[in-house]
């Protein structure tokens, strides 16, 4: 019996040995291709004991490859010990540049040993060799200016280094060279252009290049929305070592109305020496070689031609004088004659943009009984736990969800849209119970990147999908187009474009929407505005408000009852102001049909984003429902013409009241679908089939698609709110049940899904 306790003993011990030295992974977040080094202090700062550490089984891991290291240090990881490894940053051909800057690896302690660098011998022969001087190339990128591409062909590029550069006008773009020049060879550019207008001539653009003040040649004329490559050489003594400034003409001398294009990127190619460029050089040749210009005898030597197994070559010949040492080597376990090396000193190894100890999380697992998935960027889900509560007193069964561990689980650590749809496809499919909601918690904006210092930041992004006319326009609905090939929701989704600063405004706002009132009378008003451009639009909110009638007290704000008098500014007013005391007053919906922009009602200003904080009515706060373009655009922080937020975002974040959610275009739109959708709509309202807002919103969708409506409308609508919201007039009107509907909308899924999918295809 002793023995055996004894050994019970001694298995704990080793079970908690085991424990102890398992070190947490580690996302190494890289943002350019390069050498670096993670020390011992770094991991310590990390929180590791790296006491504990087994270095011989230290591993690191690009997505699920395993990537060669070299470990300077003994069997332990001791103070002054490193860990170098050659990383890649995202390349600007890749898509995922359009998401984002940063690449992820992982320093992780595995049960086998890990992955080291061959070590090869540089020794060169007996006798000098050759210096160095090959040709090299430099490409130039950065991301300035977005366009979603209105008319550009899909795979056309949406981010820019400048532009539109019209007619007449020069940009201007700075670079440096990363290698030494040889100034005396000639060199080439090549300059990448997107066409930004078509006309009728043929061709329409003409550009011209000038570097540091040569201009290389009469220019170049091309052609449309096409992407052009303009090459032009670059004579000796135009091309400097250093800083260089290239600038770009638009000649406008092509006879069109209109002639502007846009810069992506361009390449500069030069014969580069063998002179090291602040203690490091890259090139493509075959060894034996000399190259020199090192500040110290410290340099090592390595070959990447294969990032994920980087040679490191031992024992090169180094000799001269501070700030001008040479190193010979040569490489005869080289795989080709191109072999690619980088050769730096000791001291310019790069520190990794961030390390982030990962915290463990198990949603790739089946063990989850869950009706609602709230996703939510970490610095806003403190604010988001009282609406989960809330909707778990419901008998909901909520997860919320750290967008954080979807990244880290379903894109090995990279910041993309598809984790998250493949995150969701993984829990409807898996998951003991099929989530019947979807919340994402956190404004998005085309700025995935986080470029432009004056933006808000994307906290949880937005799909990009291509709209019929080739603009890449947002739409969360494809999140959850999880099962079959049809363009069909498979569970009910809404988004909160909130901020750390607006969050608990808006959860409170939706908590106290749900909570019982005794002022009931607005809760079954409804307003319906209009605009006046065409007589369809007050045609499309009569009838849609007649299906509400008589059940909802219907008020009307029609632009055209300004007549011939329209554009005066007084009248445009009194409309205005007779919207917003509407709101005040109380209505529970408020649908706008006609034209619009991101931040305003119809061409004359009827409703402004700004207007929404003086409706001033918290406890009776409207559903917003949209039939125009582009009032659901919330991906641009503020319009143009407002400098306001769009109207979706202004009335669902609205401090002051607005609405409790609302559902808006993305993108341009047509009346006649607009009339399908809000038919479907407020007739499912009426019928209270559901009063779940994203039930309703989810059913008109599904709804209009088989009805015939255009699917891109549909794709651009996006629900701003809760989708579990129900709407208050159930609690006045009581000719017809309440209630969610999950089960009831997978029934008509599946009922639906023949139907639709032998006419509509899927535009991926």
């Amino acid at each position: 019996m002793r023995l055996l306790w004894l050994l019970f003993i001694a298995l704990l011990c080793l079970a908690s040995s085991v424990t102890l030295a398992a070190m947490p992974a580690v996302k190494v977040e890289i943002k350019a291709s390069g050498f670096y080094s993670i020390s011992q202090a770094d991991l310590f700062a990390q929180g590791i004991d790296t006491t504990k550490i087994s270095v011989p089984n230290l591993t690191l891991r690009h997505k699920d490859q395993a990537i060669a290291i070299r470990v300077i240090g003994g069997s332990t990881f001791e103070p002054g010990d490193q860990i170098i490894f050659y990383a890649e940053g995202i390349a600007w051909d890749d898509p995922l540049s359009a998401l984002t800057y940063t690449n992820v690896y992982w320093l992780e302690e595995s049960n086998l040993p890990g992955k080291r660098m061959i070590v090869g011998d540089a020794a060169p022969g007996a006798g000098s060799s050759p210096l160095l001087n090959v040709v090299t190339t430099d490409h130039i990128e950065h991301d300035s200016v977005y366009y979603p591409g209105r008319n550009y062909p899909l795979a056309a590029e949406r981010w820019f280094m400048a532009g539109p550069v019209h007619e007449n006008e020069t940009v201007s773009l700075d670079f440096t060279l990363t290698q030494n020049l040889d100034a005396a060879q000639a060199a080439t550019i090549t300059v990448y252009y997107q066409g930004h207008t078509d006309t009728v001539e043929n061709p329409d653009h003409h550009s011209r290049v000038t570097i540091n003040g040569c201009v290389l040649s009469d220019g170049q004329f091309w052609n449309g929305l096409d992407a052009f490559a303009q090459q032009e050489s670059i004579p000796v003594g135009c091309l400097v070592a250093g800083n260089n400034t290239l600038t770009l003409y638009n000649v406008g001398d092509t006879g069109a109305i209109v002639d502007s294009w846009m810069v992506d990127s361009f390449d500069v190619q030069y014969r580069q020496n063998s002179q090291a460029l602040q203690d490091v050089i890259t090139f493509t040749a075959q060894p034996p070689l000399t190259v020199g210009g090192f500040s110290t005898s410290a340099v090592d030597v390595y070959a990447i031609s294969d990032a994920a197994n980087v040679r490191y070559l031992s024992n090169p010949v180094i000799a001269g004088v501070a700030g001008d040492f040479q190193l010979r080597f040569d490489d005869p376990g080289r795989m080709s004659t191109d072999e690619r090396y980088q050769v730096l000193s000791v001291d310019q190894y790069q520190v990794p943009a961030g390390l982030v100890v990962d915290r463990s999380s198990s949603l790739k697992t089946t063990a989850h009984n869950v009706d609602y998935i709230m996703i939510s960027h970490p610095a806003l889900i403190d604010s988001l736990q009282p609406l989960a509560e809330h909707r778990r007193s419901e008998g909901l069964r909520v997860e919320v969800v750290d967008v954080t561990d979807i990244y880290d689980e379903f894109s090995s650590g990279l910041q993309t849209d598809q984790a998250i749809k493949d995150f969701l496809s993984y829990a409807y499919h898996s998951w003991q119970v099929k989530p019947a909601y979807v919340l994402l918690v956190g404004d998005a904006t085309v700025n995935f990147k986080n470029i432009f210092s004056d933006n808000v930041p994307t906290y949880v992004p937005t799909h990009f999908y291509p709209a019929f006319d080739g603009s890449m326009e947002p739409s969360d609905t494809w999140f959850v187009t999880v099962a079959g090939d049809d363009p069909l929701p498979d569970m009910y989704i809404g988004r909160l474009p909130v901020t750390p600063v607006n969050v608990s405004v808006v959860v409170q706002k939706i908590i106290n929407y749900d909570h019982p009132s005794a002022d009931k009378v607005w809760m079954n008003q409804a307003l319906f505005v209009a605009d006046d451009d065409d007589p369809v639009f007050e045609s499309v909110s009569n009838e849609i408000a007649s299906i509400l009638s008589p059940q909802y007290t219907i008020n009307k704000v029609y632009l055209g009852q300004v007549n011939q008098d329209r554009f005066s500014l007084n009248l445009i007013v009194d409309k205005r102001n007779a919207i917003i005391n509407n709101l005040k007053n109380g209505n529970v919906i408020t649908a706008y049909t006609g034209h619009g922009s991101t931040g305003q009602w119809a061409v004359e200003g009827l409703l402004l984003s700004d207007d929404v904080d003086r409706a001033s009515n918290p406890d009776r706060l409207t559903f917003m429902v949209a039939l125009n373009c582009l009032s659901g655009y919330f991906v641009q922080p503020t319009d143009a013409a407002t400098n306001k937020l769009s109207l979706a975002e202004s009335f669902v974040t609205s401090t002051k009241g607005g609405a409790v959610a609302a559902w808006a275009a993305s993108y341009l739109g047509f009346t006649s679908d607009h009339r399908v959708m809000a038919e479907k709509l407020f007739g499912s309202i009426k019928q209270q089939g559901s009063q779940r807002l994203g039930a309703v919103t989810t059913q008109a969708r599904i709804q209009a698609l088989s009805a015939g409506a255009n699917e891109d409308t549909l794709d651009s609508y996006i629900f701003f709110g809760d989708p579990a919201t129900a709407l208050a007039s159930q609690r006045v009107i009581s000719d017809g049940g309440g209630g969610g509907g999950a089960l009831w909308l997978l029934s008509l899924l599946i009922l639906l899904r023949g139907l639709v999918t032998v006419s509509f295809q899927y535009r991926s």
